[in-house]
Formats: structure tokens, C-alpha cells, sequence
């Protein structure tokens, strides 16, 4: 009985882990799946936030990116969209996500967003880094 005790702590850490654990993978495969660099895109994120706020329900040139995967663009409250993103189908994922961030006007033609980051890999890795974000 007292071995028995002695494991149990073991065995309880142990399923916490196995539920833990998981979250961490899921995380680490979104930004993967971005394939992109997460600590890169965090380096070029400060291009980003001039204009988009990550952890802060608050709006400025762009809307804020709080809760944006699986978010219908132009969906954000007290933001002025322009009608073509407001109009448009997209989800946001890490595909949308890259397409628009890369070359917004000809994914949404007629909408506001300026172009900032050009290059393929800078796109990959800012997307990876709002993945692993969320």
C-alpha cells in the first residue's frame, strides 16, 4: 500500500502532462504548418504593430488581431473596413493569412491595406509568429 501511494502523485503528473502536452504540439504544428520561423516573424512583427495591436482588444490603422484565426475578416467591432474586405469570404488561416499579408490588394481588390512585408519568407515567418501567438 505505501508503494502504492508513493506512485500515485507520479501517475496524477503524469496524466496532467499527457493533457498539457498536447496544446504545446498543436501550437508548435500551427506555426510549422505557417512554414515560417515564429521567432523570425517576432522580429519583424514591431513592421506590424504600428498599425495592428496582437494582445489588446484595440484598434488603429488596422484592426487588432486579438482572436483573429477562424475570425471572418472585416469582422471586428468599431473598425472601418473597407466594403471589399467587409464583403469578402475569408476566413483567416495561416493560407489567407499569408495570401492577404503578401498581397492584400489582389486577394481583395479595393481594399485599404498597404503592402509591408514583401518577401515571401518575412510573410511565412509573421504568420508562424501570429500562430503560435493565438
Amino acid at each position: 500500500m505505501k508503494t502504492e501511494s508513493r506512485i500515485m502523485p507520479f501517475a496524477n503528473a503524469t496524466r496532467l502532462l499527457s493533457l498539457i502536452l498536447p496544446l504545446f504540439a498543436v501550437q508548435q504544428a500551427g506555426a510549422q504548418e505557417a512554414g515560417g520561423d515564429p521567432m523570425a516573424g517576432e522580429a519583424l512583427w514591431p513592421r506590424c504593430a504600428g498599425c495592428h495591436a496582437l494582445t489588446e482588444p484595440r484598434n488603429g490603422a488596422g484592426p487588432h488581431l486579438v482572436g483573429l484565426l477562424g475570425r471572418e475578416a472585416g469582422s471586428v467591432e468599431e473598425f472601418r473596413y473597407s466594403p471589399a474586405l467587409a464583403d469578402s469570404d475569408i476566413v483567416w488561416d495561416a493560407e489567407s493569412l499569408r495570401a492577404y499579408i503578401l498581397d492584400a490588394r489582389t486577394v481583395v481588390p479595393g481594399t485599404r491595406k498597404a503592402g509591408v512585408l514583401t518577401d515571401t519568407q518575412d510573410v511565412a515567418d509573421v504568420v508562424a509568429f501570429l500562430l503560435q501567438s493565438e
